[in-house]
């Protein structure tokens, strides 16, 4: 019998790669952490000789590359954002999942918005390269997102639609900006917009999280798919959507099963959450 055929964007499969590339990523941050230890002298004795201009040039094609990547992603999750912001609310663009993960575009997407985060890694580079300084600001920045990201893949759920579009809005800005500023000095007028931009980004953040936290009806559900193993045959499955509800007198949270087939299961001991796969 011929295999399903998915429709939109395989987020189990874009899943498991993820994961299954976990220690990878964490050998990557090492690799990071190392060259940021020892790459200010590595570069200054390797780059010696090598023309500014050349170095200048690359750091403006490595910045129009992100710049038009950001771009990109940007547009491809926007139609899937607005279609959540405009029929289903705030309230829903925060809580409700729906095809954001399988969505062909804003699946696709968020799988590459998670990949982005291992080659910004070269912003470093560039700056090592180039002998600037680099801050503790971006050097911890660019190791907690990348861990953030990569960890949290799929399992943020439907929290991630504000976080990741806003993110690549300002870093399609934001890199544009850095294209600008090798192009033209006078460009860095920019900067304040720049600042304001990112302030504003932390601000919707934490009114996103008001709105989870201290909802006004004092409780709200929100939709996740659950991996879940079946302790009889060792296997891991996604089963039905689960409804988590949040009160203001609960600590943990309501889990109430979409089907009484699968609430029969857990009652039988045949099925447990896999946190882990969250």
């Amino acid at each position: 019998m011929p295999s399903k055929e998915v429709v939109g964007f395989d987020d189990q499969a874009a899943a498991q790669w993820v994961h299954s590339h976990r220690a990878h990523m964490i050998l990557l941050e090492i690799a990071y952490v190392v060259t940021v230890i020892n790459g200010a002298e590595f570069f200054k004795r390797r780059l010696a000789h090598v023309d500014t201009v050349i170095l200048n040039k690359g750091n403006l094609i490595w910045n129009g590359f992100n710049a038009f990547a950001s771009g990109v992603l940007f547009l491809c999750l926007l139609p899937e954002f607005l279609y959540s912001l405009l029929f289903t609310g705030f309230y829903g663009s925060i809580c409700e999942t729906r095809n954001l993960y399988t969505g062909r575009l804003s699946g696709w997407a968020i799988f590459m918005f998670t990949l982005s985060k291992a080659w910004e890694l070269g912003d470093t580079v560039w700056l090592l390269a180039r002998q600037r300084p680099v801050s503790s600001l971006h050097f911890y920045h660019h190791v907690a997102v990348l861990f953030e990201v990569w960890i949290s893949y799929r399992s943020a759920g439907s929290i991630a639609r504000w976080g990741i579009i806003m993110n690549l809005g300002l870093h399609t800005v934001m890199y544009s900006y850095f294209v600008a500023q090798t192009l033209d000095r006078n460009a860095r007028r920019m900067a304040s917009f720049i600042t304001m931009a990112q302030i504003v980004q932390f601000a919707i953040s934490i009114l996103m999280l008001f709105r989870v936290c201290y909802s006004v009806e004092r409780s709200m559900q929100l939709s996740v798919n659950a991996q879940v193993l079946d302790v009889e045959t060792g296997d891991c499955e996604t089963t039905n959507t689960f409804q988590f509800t949040f009160t203001a007198d609960k600590e943990v949270p309501i889990v109430t099963p979409r089907t009484y087939a699968d609430g029969m299961l857990y009652l039988e001991a045949k099925r447990h959450f896999d946190v882990s796969k969250w």
